[in-house]
């Protein structure tokens, strides 16, 4: 869940709550909850660039998998800093892009960057399909969990 709102004409500020699951990771809860900054770079003829700088505690338990000795929960802080940008191919397709990086606050060697892309096609006024492609790579993960992760897929979506 993201929440922003407006602060001055090109800035504004967001909260943000998020709770994941990911059994690939070894990870039976994350939760975080965090504050920052946007600023808007750019928007011509709909099309928007983004840069966000904020701060995020996150909680997470790790499961007790045989070989690994770093289970249970832990608490840190990390930096978010993110550039977005939607880009419109036409009247109804979207490009979109989020790219964004996270060190430990305690440890900034420590990082996680994360990209998305995505091409959202608008049916009607209220039916949106998109294709999109994700990476996540975590420079420090749990003992045996690969750095990098590479999702694809489609979504769809429905505006109330």
């Amino acid at each position: 869940y993201r929440y922003g709102f407006a602060t001055h004409n090109r800035l504004s500020a967001e909260t943000f709550l998020q709770y994941s699951r990911d059994e690939f990771t070894r990870l039976l809860d994350r939760g975080l909850l965090g504050l920052g900054a946007r600023v808007e770079l750019y928007n011509q003829q709909d099309n928007k660039v983004f840069l966000g700088i904020g701060l995020f505690y996150s909680t997470e338990t790790l499961d007790n998998k045989a070989g690994a000795n770093d289970a249970g929960p832990t608490g840190f802080w990390r930096n978010n800093t993110y550039l977005s940008f939607i880009y419109k191919l036409d009247e109804n397709i979207d490009l979109i892009n989020v790219t964004y990086f996270q060190p430990k606050l305690d440890s900034l060697s420590d990082y996680r960057l994360y990209e998305s892309a995505e091409i959202k096609m608008k049916v009607n006024s209220r039916v949106s399909v998109s294709f999109y492609v994700e990476q996540a790579h975590d420079n420090r993960p749990p003992e045996l969990v690969k750095k990098t992760d590479n999702k694809y897929g489609t979504k769809l979506s429905f505006s109330l």
